[in-house]
């Protein structure tokens, strides 16, 4: 019984060393169990890039990615080209945009032109603004100049005149 508890001791012992090596990552590890040698094997990759050819490791994770970068997005088949992501026309051909490519050029063109004419037509609206609130103060002041000179000319005639009489009396003394 007591040499039973050894040899668990000794299996413990050992797990514990392989435990240990493996969260090390120590290559070669071995220990003995009941006269048997327990050696530990090396982890697997889980990539397999180590299996595959040097030129198909260059095609796939080199720098040369090839003429043109495809791909499939909703359907439809888009190409990278000149910097820019256009849409495969369905033959096939590269060179040329797609129907839908020119359509979305003619979109972002006439875009651009209703955008300026906007921007052209708020300028007109601010300028008529301007001429509006600049006319309405010349009238105000127009207004204002009418008002004092009627309120003069009332003043004016509010004066009282003298009589007829008088005035021949004041006329009569600057005779003599």
């Amino acid at each position: 019984m007591v040499h039973l508890a050894a040899r668990q001791v000794w299996t413990t012992g050992c797990v514990q060393a392989l435990v240990t090596a493996v969260e090390t990552n120590v290559i070669s590890v071995s220990c003995t169990i009941a006269g048997i040698v327990v050696l530990q094997r090396k982890a697997s990759s889980m990539s397999n890039l180590s299996q595959l050819d040097g030129s198909v490791r260059n095609v796939e994770f080199g720098l040369d990615y090839g003429n043109q970068v495809r791909t499939r997005l909703s359907g439809k088949s888009l190409v990278f080209q000149g910097g820019e992501w256009m849409i495969e026309p369905e033959d096939g051909s590269i060179g040329g945009l797609g129907a839908t490519s020119h359509e979305t050029t003619r979109l972002k063109k006439n875009a651009l032109q209703l955008t300026e004419e906007n921007n052209l037509l708020r300028l007109k609206v601010e300028i008529l603004l301007d001429m509006v609130a600049e006319t309405t103060a010349e009238v105000h002041l127009q207004e204002n100049e009418i008002d004092n000179l009627r309120a003069l000319l009332q003043k004016n005639f509010a004066v009282p005149q003298p009589s007829p009489a008088a005035s021949s009396s004041r006329m009569a003394g600057l005779a003599r």
